[in-house]
């Protein structure tokens, strides 16, 4: 299984990935700071992955006014905070 996905933040061309055999290449200094990693992500040189669970009519094309949503693939929910010892188990259980 694939999901459909754009290198940057600025990318209009999709393209197929399975997240779980990507390997992050971020730089330090965005490791460790959302508003760094969101810089990173602003840039035509960043190649990452990013997930954007949705299909247009033209899936190759980043959904827009243009090329409007056709098929919901994934919903991605991002967290940007700790969780505490057990709070993982507990979501388990």
């Amino acid at each position: 299984m694939t999901l459909p996905c754009i290198k940057n933040h600025l990318s209009q061309e999709t393209f197929q990935a399975a997240p779980w055999e990507f390997t992050p290449n971020v730089p330090a200094e965005a490791e460790d700071s959302i508003q760094q990693f969101g810089q990173c992500a602003r840039l035509w040189t960043t190649t990452h992955l990013f997930i954007i669970g949705v299909d247009g009519l033209n899936p190759a094309v980043l959904v827009s006014e243009e090329n409007p949503a056709h098929t919901i693939v994934t919903i991605v929910r991002d967290y940007y905070c700790p969780i505490k010892d057990g709070e993982l188990d507990a979501i388990k259980e």
